[in-house]
């Protein structure tokens, strides 16, 4: 009997082995459980406090992008209003310049010409001869000629008014400069 009890206390031995050991597999499994969550906690919360890093970066990046496009923008609407100003002045600074060449013309087989194939540098021409011979009447007719051929160019104007002035007709030469700084939208004092 004794080797019965022996028995029986060595399997209870055994059971109780088993039992502690899945108590301590349990514990050593809930440990871990619990390691590994709060570590996969941690890693989220870095990843959300890198994730606010980057975000907030990312817009003060845009808001610098933005400043800079519009200060960009600013630089380019200074520099095309300097340029124009310039051109303005530049435009105000120069001085009417006749170019009459030193070709020599017929005014009446350049009339004629003219009436063959009308152009504008056929009238323009025509006009500044006739200005070059004094004939100021004459001269104004081909100056509105050559403007109604082509109202883009500015000289026929200048010779328009100087021919008006020289005919004393001061009054008719100011409307023509005012129309003149209306229809081209610049500002000029004296020519």
């Amino acid at each position: 009997m004794q080797e019965r009890v022996k028995k029986l206390e060595l399997e209870y031995k055994k059971f109780l082995i088993k039992k502690y050991l899945k108590y301590f597999l349990s514990l050593i499994f809930c440990l871990s459980l619990i390691f590994c969550s709060y570590f996969i906690f941690n890693e989220i919360q870095k990843k959300e406090v890198l994730l606010k890093q980057v975000l907030k970066e990312k817009q003060d990046l845009v808001s610098k992008l933005q400043k800079a496009k519009i200060q960009e923008e600013k630089n380019k609407i200074i520099k095309e209003k300097l340029r124009e100003t310039n051109l303005n002045q530049f435009e105000m600074k120069q001085e009417l310049q006749f170019e009459i060449s030193s070709m020599i013309y017929n005014l009446s087989v350049l009339k004629n010409e003219f009436y063959k194939s009308p152009s504008f540098d056929k009238a323009l021409l025509l006009s500044k001869m006739y200005y070059q011979n004094k004939d100021y009447e004459k001269s104004i007719f081909w100056s509105l000629k050559a403007n109604e051929i082509d109202k883009n160019h500015k000289e026929p104007w200048f010779l328009f008014i100087k021919a008006k002035e020289a005919l004393g007709e001061n009054d008719e030469a100011k409307r023509a400069l005012e129309t003149y700084k209306f229809y081209y939208e610049i500002e000029v004092d004296k020519f």
